[in-house]
């Protein structure tokens, strides 16, 4: 009997740290109440995917299909490992810029049709950095690594969500 009680208590409790982030709205649906975002994140990558945390949006480009925004936002562990992977990183010394330019001419080398400029904005503990950069990015550079390294992290955190899994594939693509 002892046992029985013990595993009611249990799963009670799993139940409300389950529930705790979920409200019912006044029409009986069940909601997700985000965590803090201690974290604030801007980041565009493509021709238009933007995850926003000042907006606690996403923006998904859909080709032909246009754009699609959600409400979106990060739990406080993925926020801790993005902090994380700043400070893995050293983000903040990292160059404001990043870009190709010929020794010949200074010019920059683009893309065409080009993504445009790329980047990635943080705000964490009062100390705010925003990266820029171009693809193609500099080859055989520290910063370039690094830079590809948080990109492909935060993607990854971006598409196991099930608020993007939720979303409509691209229909078409990019040349």
């Amino acid at each position: 009997m002892y046992k029985q009680w013990l595993l009611l208590i249990i799963l009670q409790a799993m139940l409300l740290v389950a529930c705790q982030n979920e409200i019912t709205d006044q029409q009986g649906q069940t909601k997700r109440i985000p965590d803090e975002q201690f974290l604030k994140l801007q980041f565009r990558y493509g021709f238009g995917n933007e995850l926003n945390i000042y907006e606690m949006q996403f923006t998904k480009d859909l080709v032909l299909d246009g754009y699609v925004t959600i409400k979106f936002w990060l739990t406080t562990s993925e926020q801790e490992s993005i902090a994380n992977k700043l400070n893995e990183i050293d983000f903040k010394n990292l160059p404001d810029t990043l870009a190709v330019f010929s020794n010949r001419d200074s010019t920059i080398v683009q893309v065409v049709p080009s993504p445009g400029r790329q980047f990635i904005k943080a705000k964490l503990n009062g100390f705010e950095k925003e990266v820029g950069y171009y693809i193609p990015l500099p080859d055989d550079d520290s910063a370039t690594e690094k830079i590809l390294e948080l990109t492909d992290f935060i993607i990854n955190i971006i598409q196991q969500k099930p608020e993007y899994q939720a979303l409509p594939a691209p229909r078409g693509g990019r040349i």
